[in-house]
């Protein structure tokens, strides 16, 4: 059989030995990573597959443990509906077009896993060999795509070139800044009536009650009005001037 995993937890391919299995989890060195042997560790023996490297090397060694921890890796390729003389142009270029900045909204990931490098170079090498990487979605890596590399505390872009890689200072999209609408609240103001003065009005209403005003003119009421006044409804208060 040519790939097989002995009692050991080690992983032979053609007699080689490639990786090693702990806690469920295959640990393959990078130079292998073929179709076949994932397809023999995760359908064949429900087991997950990490691709690292220097995995062969330690093995040889004797060293199992002594693999290179190394970040994860994602891969950005432009949307279809992106500008197409976006595609396929080296970042100066990009920049020169107008287009400035490489943004992740005109992007989407067609691969996200570990492949067992950090090192660019080494990643392009990988995605561009002859057998395709198992998870990427895409045919393989080509001039505009974009690398990333991180891990819990950091990440790391590098904008692929015809000719190597170009650093990314940023690879997220522009802020927008929002301008925050100052909701004034208008003040309700309540207008009080004018004090009038209500003394006056009142004495003159009480001097027009005494003459008769305000009642209906009835003829009993005009007949009482115009009567003449007997000496008993007179009074007349008379003092004395002493000179």
């Amino acid at each position: 059989m040519k790939i097989s995993i002995t009692k050991d937890g080690i992983i032979e391919y053609y007699g080689n030995q490639v990786g090693y299995v702990k806690d469920n989890k295959a640990v393959v060195d990078v130079m292998f990573q073929r179709d076949e042997v994932a397809e023999f560790l995760t359908q064949k023996n429900g087991i997950s597959v990490e691709w690292k490297s220097d995995v062969y090397n330690n093995l040889l060694k004797g060293n199992i443990e002594e693999t290179v921890t190394s970040k994860n890796c994602r891969i950005y390729q432009l949307k279809p509906e992106t500008d197409l003389r976006m595609r396929f142009v080296s970042y100066s270029d990009l920049k020169e077009k107008g287009f400035g900045e490489p943004n992740i909204s005109n992007y989407r990931v067609v691969f996200d896993g570990n492949v067992g490098t950090e090192v660019p170079e080494e990643i392009y090498d990988i995605f561009d060999g002859p057998d395709k990487v198992e998870g990427l979605e895409s045919t393989g890596v080509f001039i505009s795509d974009v690398i990333e590399l991180y891990d819990d505390e950091s990440s790391e872009f590098h904008y692929i070139n015809a000719s190597g890689f170009t650093k990314l200072n940023s690879f997220t999209e522009p802020k927008i800044e929002l301008k925050q609408t100052e909701t004034v609240e208008e003040e309700k103001v309540i207008a009080e009536e004018p004090k009038e003065e209500k003394e006056t009005e009142f004495v003159a209403f009480r001097e027009r009650l005494d003459m008769g005003y305000g009642r209906t003119k009835t003829p009993e009421r005009e007949a009482e009005l115009n009567a003449p006044k007997t000496n008993e409804e007179i009074q007349v208060d008379t003092f004395k001037i002493d000179m």
